[in-house]
């Protein structure tokens, strides 16, 4: 799932890795284990740890998923690319392939793949600073993000996604709805 890169950080870089402290929240609010994360690399996976891994090798827009309980995803953010990733997720989550989700992505609230993740979750952070994710060498990369994010919860109990990331940011309840596009 390489490509042109729409989130490089102006570092011409598009691999952008969860950072740790953020990859343990979204395990104690799954329950502690990652079952799934479709869209990873091998590097970012020494931190998330989950049972299963699809690679940019592998593309997860084609591969079957297996069948899990938790999936964790911070797809890839490239202009063009973050649709399909969204809409494959939500898919996924309709066809029962997993229960519980954690899911980091752009707030861009008026794209349609943003909406359609919002038609699937329970719950929301939104965080009070910008993330300094990790870049291809497992570094922080300070002040590089030039977006603010969002962090679904889907199918994860109120309370536990609550404990999990308050103090990440605003946490927001969302009555999941039928995806309606205007315009």
């Amino acid at each position: 799932m390489a490509g042109d890169g729409y989130y490089t950080a102006h570092t011409g870089h598009y691999e952008w890795y969860t950072p740790i402290g953020l990859v343990e929240k979204s395990r104690q609010a799954l329950g502690e284990h990652i079952q799934l994360d479709p869209f990873t690399h091998p590097v970012a996976n020494e931190i998330i740890q989950a049972q299963h891994i699809i690679t940019e090798q592998d593309n997860a827009l084609i591969v079957d998923w297996p069948k899990v309980e938790t999936m964790f995803a911070n797809p890839p953010y490239a202009l063009g690319l973050i649709g399909k990733c969204c809409r494959r997720i939500t898919q996924e989550y309709h066809a029962g392939t997993y229960q519980r989700a954690v899911i980091m992505v752009n707030n861009a609230t008026e794209t349609e793949w943003f909406h359609e993740l919002l038609s699937i979750s329970t719950m929301m952070c939104l965080p009070a600073k910008r993330i300094n994710f990790l870049n291809h060498h497992r570094e922080l990369t300070i002040q590089r993000n030039s977006r603010g994010q969002v962090i679904f919860g889907v199918g994860i109990e109120e309370a536990r996604f609550d404990a999990a990331f308050r103090e990440v940011g605003a946490i927001l309840k969302n009555s999941p709805i039928e995806v309606r596009i205007y315009g």
